[in-house]
This record gives C-alpha cells, sequence and structure tokens, in this order.
C-alpha cells in the first residue's frame, strides 16, 4: 500500500510544433510549462511525446505510461471528420493530429486515464467519431464570447462564463457545485458527440463544455476551458489531484 501512494505516475503530455523556423530547420516540439506544473505539483512525472506515426514507434515507454495528457493547440482537421474545410478553419497540424489519434486509441483501448484540455477534447470526440464546429461565430449565432479578445495566453486566468454540471457527473461531484465560472479561448466546439462519450457540463448557449466517458472502467476528463490556469480555483486543483491519483491507481493494477 505505501508503495502505490508514493508511486509518481508518469503521465504522457503531447507536444505541439512551436516557433517560427527558417527554411529548411526542422520543427521544434514542446509544450507549455504551465500543463508541467500542476502534474509536479501532484507529485506526477510528466514525459513529453515527440510525434510520431505509429503507437509502436514509442517502443517499451508506452507500456510504462500510466495516464495520457491532452492539452490545447491548432484546429484538427476536418477531414478527419469527414468534413470540407470551411473558411475560418485556421492553423491545422496533421502530424500533431496523427500522432494523439494513435495515442488516443491506445489509451481507450487499454484504459489509460485521459485528461483532455480544449483541443484535447476535441481529438477525443472526433477519435470516438464525433464532429465539431469548425467556426463558432460563423456556425453559430451565439450571445457568449467563448473566445475572450485580445487572443492572448494571459487572458485565461480571467473567468469568462458560468458552465452548468450535470447532476452526479464525476466534474460536478469533484467541483462540489452545480455551477462553475471557467476561462474561455476557443473558436470550435463539440458538434455531433462522440461514441462512448457523455456531456456533462455546457455553458447558458448549449455549448458542450465538459465530457466523461460512459465507460466506467474509461477515466477520461474532457474539458473546453483550461484549468492549469485557474489553480486558484479549488475545482482546477482538484481536477489534477485526482487525475493524478486515477493513473496512479491504474499503475497499481497494471504494472505490477
Amino acid at each position: 500500500m505505501a508503495d502505490k501512494l508514493l508511486h509518481r505516475p508518469l503521465i504522457g503530455l503531447t507536444t505541439a510544433e512551436i516557433g517560427h523556423h527558417s527554411l529548411g530547420e526542422p520543427p521544434l516540439w514542446g509544450v507549455r510549462s504551465s500543463y508541467c506544473a500542476p502534474l509536479l505539483a501532484c507529485q506526477a512525472t510528466p514525459v513529453l511525446l515527440p510525434q510520431i506515426q505509429l503507437i509502436s514507434e514509442l517502443g517499451n515507454l508506452v507500456d510504462e505510461l500510466d495516464g495520457l495528457f491532452l492539452p490545447d493547440g491548432t484546429d484538427i482537421d476536418p477531414a478527419l471528420y469527414n468534413n470540407p474545410e470551411e473558411d475560418k478553419l485556421e492553423i491545422v497540424d496533421r502530424v500533431r493530429d496523427q500522432t494523439e489519434t494513435a495515442l488516443i486509441r491506445w489509451a481507450l483501448q487499454s484504459k489509460v486515464p485521459i485528461l483532455a484540455i480544449s483541443r484535447g477534447m476535441h481529438m477525443v470526440n472526433v477519435v470516438a467519431d464525433g464532429t465539431l464546429y469548425q467556426d463558432i461565430p460563423s456556425d453559430l449565432n451565439l450571445p457568449t464570447e467563448h473566445r475572450k479578445q485580445p487572443v492572448a495566453y494571459a487572458n485565461l486566468v480571467h473567468h469568462g462564463h458560468l458552465i452548468r454540471l450535470e447532476p452526479n457527473s464525476y466534474l460536478q461531484q469533484l467541483a462540489g457545485h452545480e455551477e462553475i465560472w471557467v476561462n474561455s479561448m476557443h473558436h470550435q466546439a463539440i458538434k455531433k458527440l462522440g461514441a462512448n462519450l457523455k456531456i456533462v457540463a455546457r455553458s447558458a448557449d448549449q455549448i458542450i463544455e465538459a465530457i466523461e466517458s460512459s465507460d466506467p472502467d474509461q477515466w477520461l476528463m474532457g474539458l473546453q476551458s483550461h484549468p492549469e490556469a485557474m489553480l486558484i480555483e479549488r475545482w482546477a486543483q482538484r481536477l489534477f489531484e485526482v487525475f493524478v491519483q486515477a493513473a496512479r491507481d491504474y499503475h497499481g493494477e497494471h504494472h505490477h
């Protein structure tokens, strides 16, 4: 029991192409430190994953991972959910799409705990055969400002709007409230929900703000907001605590 409590679970964290490159320079892959900090605070070890084509390219590493963390990023290629590109579609990263598709399929098959933020939630939905609104202002006439202006990461420390949590959902249980304030920095959203997923939070204008798995054996939390930038809120702290504990439990059940 003591060994289980002391174990630092390994959390696979997907990376994005970052920065601007000179002609011929290979891409840089990285992730914001704000995603690593809450994992480290909860005694977990973030493992930054390179962009890959096949899960087998990670070799034995994949067998050691106790959780998968999918952060925010660029738009998702609409071809993945059989839609044509619309005018307001922004930058896509098809290599990252391929990497995260492979990792999500592996994690769902292996019942590895998954925490998915913003784009990450969209990727989970797409891999589960769901679809997306490519641009909320163009596709929907909504009163809520889902992308706070100006578009800057610094704005994520501010509240954007309230979301209502589904009673008896895991998110509602850890938050302890029927409504919570969240930040908001997105122009895409879930349209058709993917298979084996359930909606656990919506904004007042009915945008899907959080999802969980309908499989009781799969710990999965997808959030449209950015809890890593709102750690002053107890619910955001609790989210990372329970994710890391789920990863620790997974390790105890599968790696001994």
